[in-house]
């Protein structure tokens, strides 16, 4: 069984909590699934950092339904997709 992180820390964060299988993790070792989890509310977000959402979609001729496309977490230099960890977490009814 996978025991999964509770909380994203500051990146080199460095406290005990950060070193135990079901503590946190600092952001600048956090991946994609677990970036995708902070969005989702699953993980929590104690970065202390307010993380850009990116999203690209497209929106349908005719049908009007929107399509995201592509989903991006971006800190700094630091660029995450998300995309193929939201599919069913994310879906669009106008108004956004």
């Amino acid at each position: 069984m996978k025991i999964r992180k509770t909380a994203v820390h500051p990146p080199a964060c460095g406290c005990n909590n950060c070193h135990r299988d079901d503590g946190s993790l600092p952001l600048d070792q956090a991946d994609a699934p677990t970036v995708a989890r902070m969005i989702c509310g699953t993980i929590r977000n104690l970065t202390g950092r307010d993380l850009q959402v990116v999203v690209t979609a497209t929106l349908g001729r005719a049908s009007g339904d929107v399509t995201a496309d592509r989903i991006e977490v971006r800190d700094g230099d630091r660029t995450w997709d998300v995309t193929d960890h939201l599919d069913s977490a994310l879906s669009f009814d106008p108004p956004f």
